[in-house]
């Protein structure tokens, strides 16, 4: 609905899924999805539901890690923001809203854990 509470909001380029150009766009968070529209007060062009999003992800490849990505069960919608700064903000939004803050890409996996040199083999205490 209309009153639904507005968390963030601000200018977006949304790319495009089956033709792959870059489009601005107005974009509204509230807590229930990510809205976007042409310009502030028009109809929405489509939404994102958050209880869908999987994932929200920065894209450092090839655009200056303004860009990142917002990952549905369905697809990858891709968002570039005006600047690095501007993105994780969008990011860290995202993430609260979700209700993931990141902390599983951060984790080592079990191939990281296997392959770095075990540096406290030498300190074992028993404390």
């Amino acid at each position: 609905s209309d009153e639904e509470e507005i968390i963030k909001q601000g200018w977006l380029f949304k790319l495009g899924a089956p033709i792959g150009s870059w489009k601005k766009r107005w974009v509204v968070l509230t807590p229930q999805s990510l809205n976007y529209s042409e310009s502030p007060g028009q109809p929405w062009l489509g939404r994102i539901q958050i209880p869908n999003c999987q994932a929200v992800k920065l894209r450092t490849e090839k655009s200056k890690e303004r860009a990142f990505v917002i990952v549905t069960q369905k697809r990858g919608y891709i968002l570039l923001a005006s600047s690095s700064t501007e993105a994780r903000a969008w990011i860290e939004t995202l993430h609260a809203v979700i209700g993931c803050n990141g902390a599983e890409e951060t984790k080592p996996t079990a191939e990281d854990v296997e392959t770095n040199p075990k540096p406290f083999s030498n300190d074992k205490r028993d404390l």
